[in-house]
């Protein structure tokens, strides 16, 4: 029973030892990172055109009768008043806008791995 058990713990040993004897490291995939260009070209038109139109109309008639006796067999009276108004009002508004917007951005290219040369694997 000895015996097994120093075998099994000088086979620990052993791995131990060839464990720490072989070099430690990873191989990447190769990974590209980037896009080399972008191009954006947007545009735009905006149109708008709106009217209104208003119309008054006003009229008062203020008329106090006949009127009141006065001394010495004059009278008086308050005077009528008349008014009329009439106004009318337009209005149109018309907006134009066109608008163009263009973007060009150019990424770094990092491969990553076995890429030698950017787009191949």
């Amino acid at each position: 029973m000895f015996k097994v058990r120093r075998r099994w713990i000088a086979l620990a040993l052993i791995m131990a030892v060839i464990a720490m004897a072989l070099p430690a490291g990873a191989y990447m995939t190769p990974i590209q990172y980037g896009f080399p260009n972008v191009f954006q070209d947007s545009e735009s038109t905006y149109f708008c055109r709106d009217t209104a139109e208003a119309n008054e109309f006003e009229f008062v008639d203020i008329n106090w009768g006949g009127g009141a006796p006065f001394y010495g067999g004059r009278g008086f009276s308050f005077p009528s008043i008349t008014q009329v108004s009439s106004r009318s009002q337009v209005m149109t508004h018309t907006e134009f806008a066109h608008t163009r917007e263009t973007t060009a951005i150019g990424y770094p290219f990092l491969g990553i791995g076995g890429c030698p040369i950017p787009g191949l694997y």
